[in-house]
């Protein structure tokens, strides 16, 4: 409820009556709720009628409505949507759970792509529907239709099966919520979407909240919110991908959309990457090895704290050999 009142919330909040209110200190639609309706109608030219209709709106949009036990039987349940590397998908309980929004935060290169592939992929296998927002320009259909062959997919079923990927590029948040928005209000178009992946959500919001101002925080608490009612109203998985950045010479490295974003995904997963040194009589600077290591940093069904080791090749997302332990020499 923190977001800026606006002219789309209802038609009663014209320009005008934004103005009065903003002269008043009343700029979100918090501070509007929180405000009794005699306050109100002092602060702007609405009527008290006016007043209680707007804050219907506001309620109806904003706020936990309850529902009955048998609504919620009635809900069909939604098996989680596993990628293949199952020590993963043991991290979240079997896989992406339906209605939430997943996170993977990690350095450049760490994974983040190839799991967002890996699950499109067995997503495609399900025979349900998968859109991608890309922000980067990375996203590689080429990929997923080898991971789609991997599996035993003739070249015929493959095609058959990307038909059912929608993928779109979006260049800025508003773009972004305009996706978001076609997707939410023509539900029966994308009938059988299970995963709407957005690489890099860190892409887009980085500039707007580089920027002097408030804006970029408003458009990352609308495209958050907006995220998160679409995956539960669509019964989809939403997956983003952040990135991580140093925060300041000499500092350690955090999470580039900042701790407005933090209270915001279901579930987040901080992936990581062993580094190697080179053999020789020379030190050579550490690389990166093909291990990864993916930790549940949050969640809100699942024990946080907990990690599973996996393997970025040329087949995907594999299960990373567990390490054997060195028996004690004998005397």
């Amino acid at each position: 409820m923190h977001q800026y009142l606006k002219n789309k919330e209802c038609p009663l909040l014209s320009e005008d009556v934004l103005a009065e209110l903003k002269n008043n200190g009343i700029k979100t639609v918090l501070a509007f709720l929180s405000r009794d309706s005699e306050a109100l109608i002092h602060a702007c030219s609405l009527t008290y009628q006016e007043v209680v209709s707007v804050k219907k709106v506001l309620f109806a949009k904003y706020s936990a409505l309850p529902c009955s036990a048998t609504d919620l039987l009635d809900q069909p349940s939604v098996a989680p949507l596993a990628s293949g590397c199952d020590r993963v998908d043991g991290l979240l309980g079997g896989g992406l759970p339906a209605g939430d929004l997943v996170e993977l935060c990690g350095p450049s290169a760490v994974g983040k792509t190839q799991l967002c592939l890996a699950w499109a992929a067995a997503a495609l296998l399900a025979g349900a529907r998968v859109l991608v927002a890309d922000a980067k320009c990375e996203f590689s259909v080429a990929r997923c239709r080898r991971l789609l062959r991997r599996r035993g997919r003739s070249a015929q079923e493959c095609d058959r099966l990307l038909e059912r990927l929608q993928y779109a590029q979006v260049f800025s948040m508003q773009e972004l919520l305009a996706l978001l928005e076609a997707v939410r209000s023509r539900r029966r178009l994308h009938a059988g979407l299970r995963l709407l992946v957005v690489d890099s959500l860190a892409a887009l919001a980085a500039p707007l909240l580089a920027s002097p101002g408030f804006i970029g925080f408003g458009l990352l608490t609308d495209v958050g919110t907006t995220l998160k009612s679409v995956a539960a109203e669509c019964r989809l998985t939403a997956l983003v991908t952040n990135d991580l950045v140093q925060s300041e010479p000499g500092g350690g490295e955090r999470p580039a959309l900042g701790l407005a974003w933090l209270h915001v995904p279901h579930h987040r997963l901080l992936l990581s990457r062993e580094t190697s040194t080179a053999p020789g009589p020379l030190a050579q600077p550490p690389r990166a090895g093909p291990r990864r290591t993916a930790t549940l940093a949050k969640s809100i069904s699942a024990p946080c704290g907990t990690s599973a080791d996996f393997l970025v090749t040329g087949a995907g997302v594999e299960e990373a050999p567990t390490a054997q332990k060195r028996s004690a020499p004998e005397d």
